[in-house]
């Protein structure tokens, strides 16, 4: 059934634009990136699965976050266009501060998002995504001794997956100093 492409392209493109009118739920986080990937729609697959939304519902699941990551891979091919993540975090943090999410919203977003890099095999801007989260919290919040610890900790993880084995020991040694500190 459906051997022409066109047809098939076409049923999943409705099929796309039948879950989008739905309210957002996990079925359509589900569907609807599996459907444009299939039709080749890279520009929309790379909006939609980054929009705040959207990027928050994957991440909450296994199966979405490497749903996520299996995207991704595909949108990184140069053979399509090779768009760039490093834009559609920034877009997906600009979205998060335009609409509804609360500072505490916005940190969690730029956590993920540095989860994601980490993940995707770009330390170095998961690191600066990571970091940006750290002054957020610390400018709304009141970043606390202890979360401060816990973004060195991330941050030599990064670091020691990079293989950077320098950078993560010291990193490592920043925050057990700091430790220290608060137990003395």
């Amino acid at each position: 059934y459906l051997c022409d492409v066109e047809v098939r392209i076409n049923c999943r493109q409705r099929l796309a634009a039948f879950f989008l009118s739905k309210p957002l739920s996990h079925r359509q986080v589900e569907e609807v990136p599996f459907q444009l990937l299939e039709c080749r729609k890279w520009q929309e697959l790379s909006q939609l699965i980054m929009r705040p939304d959207v990027f928050t519902l994957l991440c909450g699941t296994d199966s979405g976050r490497f749903d996520l990551l299996l995207y991704w891979e595909a949108l990184l091919d140069p053979a399509r266009g090779a768009i760039s993540i490093t834009d559609r975090c920034d877009d997906s943090m600009r979205q998060a501060r335009d609409s509804a999410f609360t500072s505490a919203d916005q940190i969690s977003h730029l956590i993920r998002l540095s989860e994601l890099l980490e993940k995707m095999r770009f330390p170095d801007i998961s690191i600066t995504f990571l970091r940006r989260a750290q002054a957020l919290e610390d400018t709304f919040l009141g970043c606390s001794a202890l979360a401060r610890i816990e973004y060195l900790l991330r941050e030599a993880r990064v670091l020691a997956g990079k293989g950077d084995v320098f950078g993560a020991s010291r990193a490592y040694k920043r925050a057990l100093d700091a430790l220290y500190k608060i137990v003395d």
